[in-house]
């Protein structure tokens, strides 16, 4: 967008009484303690070639959420639960690899 709408697009929300909230921080870090809990549990419950798609779709819905969300009014964090999500997924992956590894010596 344009400065100039972006500009009219404030206006209009001020003249309508339309506000947008930002979430408060509890919120902002329960969605970020869920998205990382289903990147971690997903690789350590499920196979790799179910908790990839797991993961994709939380993704996915993170995004569909926050625009959903976003049009009620609430500024959600896209970013942090992304890389929340990310980051537990890829510990995730690393324990099952590290845990598969183990019990081949054995």
């Amino acid at each position: 967008m344009t400065g100039a709408v972006v500009h009219a697009n404030v206006i209009d929300q001020v003249l309508a009484s339309r506000y947008r909230r930002e979430a408060t921080r509890l919120e902002a870090l329960v969605l970020l303690a869920a998205m990382a809990l289903v990147g971690a549990l997903a690789f350590v419950e499920l196979p790799v070639r179910w908790a990839v798609p797991v993961v994709a779709i939380a993704a996915a819905a993170l995004a569909l959420g926050t625009q959903w969300v976003f049009r009620r009014g609430v500024w959600l964090p896209a970013a942090t639960p992304l890389l929340g999500l990310a980051l537990a997924a890829v510990g995730g992956l690393a324990h099952d690899t590290s845990s598969r590894a183990a019990r081949s010596v054995r």
